[in-house]
């Protein structure tokens, strides 16, 4: 308070004097659960040192960025966090052992509260949120391949989508073919040209694979004719789980070679279920970027000439494809809580532990979900970091109201 007390004084002092200097002034602003450093032009006689330079401009135009914008394409401002609105969550009681890896079960009130105002028809009336119909086919999604509803392995509701796949695939240079792979291909208002500029995907992933395959593991799939998005996991040459998640694009830097992010945590664990998010600009709205989210961390923002777009373009599509396998291979993901959205559509329900009773003032680590619903939620405890304790809980629900602290016994 005195140093934006002092900051008012030099700028007074300034303007009564006729001076006015134009210099670099670095804030933050809270993105989602990150930080990104926005800079601004103030006419203020404050001079540099006050506040560091922005290292990199996350908000780029000719008027509004005070440093050099990265090489290539200006970047779009990076999506923002939705106004919390609705009901605070409540957690009345807390069951199982503080301690690395014990499964807690938190019961109360409001911590799904999911928002559907800005979702696409396809998901915000029917069943197809969530896998709640009788079958895929009936719930509207085509290009239906080695997929179906399972009520035994599920994260909210009362099933998911499981893929299943198995045996040697291997990749024919000659014509393309000889791929592995589960699809769903899923008709939102985009893929056709129409609806909002952005388009926000989410699903939650969860696998139990004895290996992986060893080449183009494609996630999510947009195209048009010459427009078109992949993202992917990194495949690893010698089968092991992937480290990162990219994106390729057609009017990326470097052609379509892929950006790539690191994953969270680390190579993808069997058994756990892992939050994917991505952002993009469908062709023909400008100010294009591709940004991807996983655990609510971002872990891609990459500028583009272009975004995925009609003609030609039948739907869009989850798990399309991959290459080499061997012939023991077996794989199982499931997928559940998958939606499109006009704006980021986040965690279902973002569960949090601390060593800080003061939200934001200690160190926070995000805990995966075992299982999701409005008045209860599972998940097996993460302290890492966190030191000896104490340790307080947090739920923030899917409007963004964030539950009071609760100390973890």
């Amino acid at each position: 308070m005195k140093r934006f007390a002092w900051l008012l004084l030099l700028a007074a002092s300034a303007l009564a004097h006729g001076v006015v200097i134009p210099v670099k002034i670095c804030v933050t602003v809270p993105i989602g659960d990150t930080v990104s450093p926005i800079c601004a032009t103030h006419n203020l006689t404050i001079p540099d040192t006050v506040c560091p330079v922005c290292p990199t401009c996350t908000v780029c135009g000719p008027v509004d960025c005070s440093v050099s914008c990265p090489t290539g394409a200006p970047t779009p401002a990076p999506s923002p966090a939705p106004t919390p609105t609705g009901t605070v969550p409540n957690i009345t009681a807390v069951a199982g052992l503080t301690a690395q890896g014990q499964l807690i079960t938190v019961s109360g009130s409001a911590f799904l509260q999911e928002n559907k105002a800005n979702w696409d028809p396809f998901f915000s009336a029917g069943s197809a949120y969530g896998f709640e119909g009788a079958s895929p086919t009936g719930d509207q999604y085509d290009a239906v391949s080695c997929a179906s509803y399972d009520s035994s392995v599920k994260l909210m509701g009362s099933q998911s989508i499981k893929f299943h796949d198995s045996g040697q695939h291997i990749h024919d240079y000659t014509t393309g073919g000889g791929n592995g792979g589960c699809m769903l291909g899923w008709q939102v208002q985009a893929v056709f040209g129409t609806g909002p500029a952005d388009v926000y995907l989410r699903a939650y992933s969860r696998w139990n694979n004895n290996s992986w395959p060893d080449s183009a593991i494609k996630y999510w799939w947009m195209s048009g004719s010459s427009n078109y998005a992949y993202y992917n996991l990194a495949a690893q040459a010698d089968g092991s789980a992937p480290t990162q998640w990219g994106v390729s694009t057609s009017g990326g830097a470097g052609g379509d070679a892929f950006h790539w992010g690191n994953i969270p945590g680390g190579a993808i664990k069997n058994n756990r279920w892992y939050l994917f998010e991505a952002h993009f600009r469908r062709m023909g709205s400008g100010g294009y970027i591709f940004e991807g989210w996983i655990d609510n961390q971002l872990v891609l923002s990459i500028p583009s000439s272009d975004g995925p777009g009609p003609p030609n373009t039948k739907e869009w599509e989850s798990n399309v494809n991959y290459w080499n396998t061997t012939a023991s291979f077996v794989s199982d993901q499931w997928q559940d809580g998958f939606a499109v959205s006009s704006t980021r559509i986040g965690p279902a329900a973002l569960i949090e532990v601390s060593n800080n009773a003061v939200y934001g003032q200690g160190v926070t680590v995000y805990q995966a979900p075992q299982f999701l619903s409005d008045t209860s939620l599972q998940f097996a405890l993460d302290l890492s970091g966190l030191g000896a304790g104490p340790y307080f809980l947090w739920v923030t629900n899917n409007q963004g109201q964030r539950s009071a602290a609760f100390a973890l016994k």
